[in-house]
C-alpha cells in the first residue's frame, strides 16, 4: 500500500524514528583497535622512481643539530619541511611486516590525494592519489575527465593505493584515511556540485569496483570538525557533516568517520561522528608525568581526564583515539624532555633536545597509561623506536629504521627497548578484554608516594595497572579480589640492566637490538581482608590479574 497523504508520512517517520540523540552502535572493531598513525612521505621509501625533482637522502640527521639548531627561524623551518625523502604507498606495503610485528591492527594514513602529499593542503583532488606517493607523472593520461563521476578514471597510483587497500585487508588490517574535505572547493565553488563531488569521492575509495561490497576500500574517514568546505553556508555546515555520515554508512555499515580538532570529544553527542581524537586526553596525560610537574596530584588528574568529555556517548568513550604525539608536534619525548614552557609554546622549528634517561622513563609510564585507559591507543609513526623532535616540522621527520641497507641511512639513535614496551602493551589489549571494553575505576591515589592504580573491570574480570612515578621502591597494599582468591601479577622489566663484563665490569646493553620484553610473573592469594601487597620499583609498573574463573 503506497502512502500519498504527506502529513501522515511525516507522523510516520516521527513514529518509527530513532529518539533524538540515538546513535547507531558502532562497528565492533573500533574498541578492537590498535591504531597506527602514518605520515606517508616520511615513513618509507619503497620506490625511489617516483621520487619528485630535489628529494633528498633519507637521512636521521634531521632531528638533530647536524642540520638544525634550537631557534632556528620560521623561514628556515619551512625550508626543512618542503624536503622530500620519497616515502610513499609502496613503502608502507613494504613494512606492513614491521607493523604486524608492533602488534597494530589499523592504520590512520595522513592525506594521500593529488595535491596533498607532504603537506600541499591546498584544492587537492579527491579522486586520484598523489603520483609523488606511488607512480611519477601518471596523471597526465588522466586527461578527459568531467564533474560526472562516470568519466572519473582509474590512474596507476590509485591502482596503488588499492593494492595497498588489499594487502593491509588480507593481513587484518583496518585502514582509515584523511579526508581533507575542508580544503575542496572555492569562492566561485557551487554547492550542490561541491557536495555531490565530495560524496561521489567517499563512495569511490570506499567501494572502488561499485559492486556494493566494500571489503575492496577505505574502513573509514577522518577530517576535523573545524574544517567545512570552502563556499558552504555555516547554516549548511551540519546538513553537509550528516550527508556525509550517511554516504559513509550506506556505502559500507561498518566503516568509521572519525572527527580530529580540539573540541571533538564534547561534540560527540550533537554531530555526525562516530568517533573523535582524544586531544585533551593526551594533553592531560603529558602534563601529569612531565618532571617537571611540581606537584602531580593523581586524584586531580583523573577527574581532570573523567570531566574531559562529560557528554561523550559511553560507547564511543571506550573507542576514542588517544594519541600522545601528533603532526603539529612535539612529540611526546620531547615534550618530556624540555622545561614545560617551552614544550607547551614553543612556535620556533627545533629538533629539540637527546632525551636523557628521566625522559625516556616517563616515556614509558605515559605510554602505558595511555594503553591500560579509556579509549583505543594511537601510536605516532617513530615514537615506537624512541624517535624526538618538534615542534612541526621536527616532528615529522623520516622514520627511523635499524636495516637499512645504506649506513647513512641507518638511526643510530633507534630503540628497540621501546618498540619492545609498545609491543607488549599491544599484547595485553589483545588478550585482555577488560582492556578494551571495561569501566574504568581507581583503586590507589597516592600523591605523596607518587603511586596510581586503577583498574579496568568487566563481570568476573579485571586488570589492574599499579604506577610508580617517583624515585622510590614502594610497597603496594591493594584492594584486589575475594578474599582467599588466587590472583597473577605481571613484572615487566623496563630497564634492560647493564651486563657483566671482564673484571665485574657494567657493559650497556645494545638497546636498538632490544625487540623483546622480559616480563616477569607470580601468583598470590587476596588476604582475609580482601588484599594484596606487591612491590614497585621507582618509574615502573605492576600488573595484576583477578579472574573469577581462574587465575592468568
Amino acid at each position: 500500500m503506497w502512502v500519498r497523504n504527506a502529513a501522515l508520512v511525516a507522523i510516520l517517520a516521527v513514529m518509527f524514528s530513532p529518539p533524538a540523540g540515538a546513535r547507531e552502535p558502532l562497528p565492533s572493531w573500533v574498541v578492537e583497535a590498535r591504531w597506527y598513525y602514518i605520515v606517508v612521505p616520511r615513513f618509507a621509501n619503497g620506490d625511489p622512481s617516483n621520487d619528485p625533482q630535489g628529494t633528498v637522502p633519507w637521512s636521521t640527521d634531521w632531528p638533530t643539530a647536524t642540520t638544525g639548531k634550537p631557534g632556528e627561524t620560521d623561514s628556515r623551518g619551512k625550508e626543512l619541511e618542503s624536503r622530500g625523502y620519497g616515502g610513499d604507498l609502496q613503502g608502507v606495503i613494504q613494512r606492513l611486516p614491521y607493523l604486524k610485528e608492533l602488534g597494530v591492527n589499523a592504520l590512520c594514513l595522513s592525506p594521500v590525494f593529488h595535491g596533498a602529499a607532504e603537506d600541499r593542503l591546498r584544492q587537492p583532488d579527491l579522486r586520484h592519489i598523489d603520483p609523488v606517493l606511488a607512480v611519477k607523472g601518471n596523471l597526465a593520461e588522466i586527461n578527459d575527465e568531467g564533474a560526472d563521476p562516470a568519466t572519473w578514471k582509474w590512474s596507476a597510483s590509485d591502482r596503488v593505493f588499492l593494492d595497498l587497500i588489499r594487502q593491509t585487508h588480507e593481513a587484518g588490517f583496518r585502514v582509515v584515511i584523511g579526508g581533507l574535505f575542508g580544503s575542496i572547493g572555492g569562492p566561485s565553488a557551487r554547492i550542490a556540485e561541491l557536495e555531490s563531488y565530495t560524496l561521489a569521492a567517499v563512495r569511490r575509495w570506499m567501494d572502488p569496483n561499485g559492486d556494493g561490497d566494500p571489503s575492496d576500500g577505505v574502513d573509514g574517514w577522518i577530517s576535523s570538525l573545524e574544517e567545512t568546505p570552502q563556499g558552504l553556508a555555516p547554516a549548511a555546515e551540519k546538513g553537509f557533516w550528516r550527508r556525509l555520515s550517511e554516504q559513509v554508512k550506506k556505502t559500507n555499515p561498518n566503516a568509521v568517520l572519525i572527527a580530529g580538532g580540539p573540541f571533538a570529544v564534547g561534540r560527540l553527542s550533537q554531530e555526525p561522528y562516530d568517533l573523535a581524537v582524544g586531544f585533551h586526553v593526551a594533553a592531560s596525560i603529558q602534563q601529569f608525568f612531565h618532571p617537571q610537574n611540581p606537584s602531580p596530584r593523581a586524584k586531580e588528574f583523573f577527574d581532570t581526564l573523567r570531566a574531559l568529555d562529560p557528554s561523550c556517548p559511553a560507547e564511543a568513550r571506550l573507542s576514542n583515539l588517544n594519541m600522545l604525539s601528533a603532526v603539529n608536534g612535539p612529540r611526546l619525548l620531547t615534550y618530556l624532555s624540555e622545561p614545560r614552557s617551552a614544550a607547551a609554546g614553543a612556535e620556533a622549528p627545533s629538533p629539540g633536545p637527546t632525551p636523557f634517561d628521566d625522559a625516556i622513563d616517563r616515556w614509558r609510564l605515559a605510554t602505558i597509561f595511555q594503553h591500560f585507559y579509556l579509549g583505543t591507543p594511537v601510536t605516532y609513526y617513530g615514537d615506537e623506536v624512541g624517535m624526538y623532535g618538534g615542534p612541526k616540522p621536527y616532528t615529522t621527520a623520516p622514520m627511523w629504521w635499524s636495516d637499512l641497507p645504506d649506513p647513512p641511512a641507518k638511526s643510530p639513535h633507534f630503540r628497540g627497548d621501546c618498540f619492545a614496551v609498545v609491543q607488549w602493551l599491544h599484547k595485553l589489549r589483545e588478550r585482555y578484554a577488560p582492556l578494551r571494553r571495561g569501566e574504568l575505576r581507581p583503586v590507589l591515589l597516592d600523591d605523596e608516594r607518587k603511586l596510581l592504580a586503577f583498574a579496568r573491570a568487566l563481570p568476573g574480570d579485571e586488570v589492574i595497572l599499579v604506577v610508580n612515578y617517583g624515585s622510590a621502591k614502594q610497597k603496594v597494599s591493594l584492594p584486589a579480589g575475594r578474599p582467599g582468591q588466587l590472583v597473577a601479577l605481571m613484572s615487566p622489566q623496563l630497564k634492560v640492566p647493564p651486563k657483566k663484563g671482564p673484571g665485574g665490569s657494567s657493559i650497556a646493553p645494545d638497546i636498538s637490538k632490544i625487540m623483546r620484553l622480559q616480563v616477569g610473573g607470580s601468583r598470590q592469594f587476596v588476604s582475609p581482608e580482601g588484599r594484596i601487597s606487591l612491590w614497585v620499583n621507582p618509574m615502573s609498573v605492576r600488573v595484576v590479574f583477578v579472574n573469577d574463573n581462574e587465575p592468568r
